[in-house]
């Protein structure tokens, strides 16, 4: 189950992603920080998928935590209200992974 879990949030990753690419190309004028969070994002996890691996790095997770800061500020200039709730997901899951360093960032690992 748990693998099942872990494809179907890589997958979504790659969705949002690919949604974050379209924002940031039509927004107008392009926002380039949005496209550059999600290209760190896109590059981030195909690596974690191509290696394989299972556990971030602490020291990722206040990148990860800036990534969503960028999210959420640059969702509430463009009134984007999907780019400003991943932001805000993004700032909680990498705020909980720092105080409980447990690797349950959005979801049960079961």
């Amino acid at each position: 189950m748990g693998k099942n879990i872990n494809f179907c949030f890589s997958i979504l990753v790659y969705i949002v992603c690919i949604y974050l690419f379209i924002v940031s190309i039509i927004s107008k004028p392009p926002d380039y920080l949005i496209f550059i969070v999600a290209l760190i994002i896109f590059v981030s996890h195909v690596y974690k998928d191509v290696t394989k691996l299972e556990k971030w790095p602490l020291w990722t997770e206040p990148i990860g935590f800036l990534l969503g800061v960028i999210l959420l500020i640059r969702g509430i200039y463009i009134k984007n209200w999907i780019v400003m709730f991943l932001g805000l997901f993004k700032i909680i899951a990498h705020i909980r992974q720092i105080l409980f360093k447990n690797n349950l960032y959005y979801f049960l690992n079961t």
